[in-house]
């Protein structure tokens, strides 16, 4: 995949949607030829981030009641499950599309995500 500005931009608005509701989020985004991604895993609720570098992380501040952290952790699972699970449903069905669009598109011909050749 290559920068897309177009997609660059778009992905700061959706960013900054879920900034602005505390939300987490995993979002793909795609142009021909290019593609973005973004995991927002750090909304308020939630413990975890995203470490350049190393990967994910969990952290609760130490001044936080026991009760507190718990209730992080509690949420933080609670929305890696979700996301994982939707995640998990959204790439078996893509794979399963994948798949019979392989019988349709000689995808070994594709040039900047354009077709060159239908199989019919």
């Amino acid at each position: 995949m290559q920068y897309s500005p177009k997609l660059k931009v778009a992905m700061a608005e959706i960013k900054a949607i879920l900034d602005k509701h505390d939300i987490a989020g995993i979002v793909h985004l795609h142009t021909p030829g290019h593609g973005e991604y973004l995991v927002k895993i750090n909304p308020s609720y939630s413990c975890a981030w995203v470490q350049d570098g190393v990967g994910y992380r969990l952290r609760t501040d130490p001044t936080d009641s026991k009760e507190i952290k718990h209730q992080l952790v509690t949420d933080t699972a609670n929305m890696i499950g979700i996301l994982t699970e939707m995640m998990a449903n959204t790439s078996v069905s893509f794979i399963d599309f994948y798949e019979l669009l392989k019988t349709k598109v000689d995808i070994t011909n594709i040039d900047g995500g354009k077709a060159k050749q239908l199989r019919t």
